[in-house]
């Protein structure tokens, strides 16, 4: 009965100690809204233009907090990057594919076919786009599937044009010739209203940058691949012209995730400290290059 009697005071303490501490919390946000308020109505010398923060990263002053990004998946809704090969699932095809070292077919043979899911749309979403431009090199034929409907009129060999029909669920690149002395190869799926900041060196989809610009801290772990990451040496870290970026893309080998390269840029262009977790098999090499790049 004792103990009983000690829970129940121990519960009401708790209780009524949470109570406190949420009217504290409410008591000191109320006083900084009306402190704010009132340096607002102080005239004060407006700062030059060049030195004010974005939209995004005003709305939490002091950007006191990090944050985990999420896995590069084709059926995420971030859309991180412009193109959108890099978050594509690995190709399919009824008999194996020789691949390149960054994943592109060398060639198919006869009767061979090949495709590329660089787009999964979950139900109920709405892309924020509709129109796509799909560049690549080589000789072969491309076609498409599903929710990726070519505009012929506007197509020619290289730069074709696309609509995504949303009711559809996928998006599909099918790859019906490739010739193995000229492949195709370098494919790039990108959204027509970026098209020209992607040709400039663009990597990010600029509506995403002004989400996450609101954290001080970015932690790469899943854009690693860092869990259950078979790289030991730096000769298997991701590339920059890997066909794609998303988690398990390369099954098949020991090279996964985004590259490092990739990562440095986003901290610096949002202004970020950057958390990179390094695999557990690693060698020493490895950590060293990678902190050689990372202080370049």
């Amino acid at each position: 009965m004792l103990i009983g009697m000690r829970r129940h005071v121990v519960v009401r303490w708790a209780l009524g100690t949470g109570l406190a501490f949420a009217l504290l919390l409410v008591a000191i946000w109320r006083w900084q809204a009306v402190s704010q308020a009132g340096q607002a109505s102080t005239p004060q010398a407006q700062p030059r233009a060049a030195s004010q923060p974005s939209v995004a990263a005003a709305r939490i002053p002091n950007r006191s907090l990090g944050m985990g990004l999420a896995g590069v998946k084709d059926w995420s809704t971030e859309y991180p990057f412009l193109d959108l090969v890099k978050s594509a699932r690995r190709w399919r095809s009824k008999t194996p594919l020789d691949l390149d070292e960054s994943g592109w077919p060398k060639g198919l043979s006869p009767g061979q076919t090949a495709e590329l899911y660089f787009l999964t749309i979950p139900d109920g979403i709405e892309t924020p786009w509709r129109k796509l431009v799909v560049s690549y090199e080589g000789q072969g034929k491309i076609s498409y599937k599903s929710a990726a409907q070519q505009d012929l009129k506007s197509s020619k060999p290289g730069r074709d044009i696309i609509n995504l029909d949303t009711s559809k669920r996928y998006a599909v690149l099918f790859l019906e010739a490739s010739d193995p002395r000229n492949p195709i190869r370098n494919i790039r799926i990108v959204p027509a209203e970026h098209e020209a900041a992607f040709l400039k060196g663009g990597i990010f989809n600029p509506s995403w940058l002004d989400r996450i610009r609101v954290f001080r801290t970015l932690r790469f772990m899943d854009w690693m691949e860092t869990n259950n990451s078979t790289i030991t040496s730096w000769a298997q870290r991701p590339k920059l012209d890997d066909v794609s970026w998303a988690e398990n893309f390369h099954k098949e080998k020991t090279t996964h995730g985004v590259p490092a390269e990739a990562m440095i840029q986003l901290a610096n262009q949002v202004k970020a400290d950057a958390w990179f977790n390094m695999p557990h098999l690693a060698d020493d090499e490895y950590v060293r290059q990678f902190a050689k790049l990372v202080k370049a």
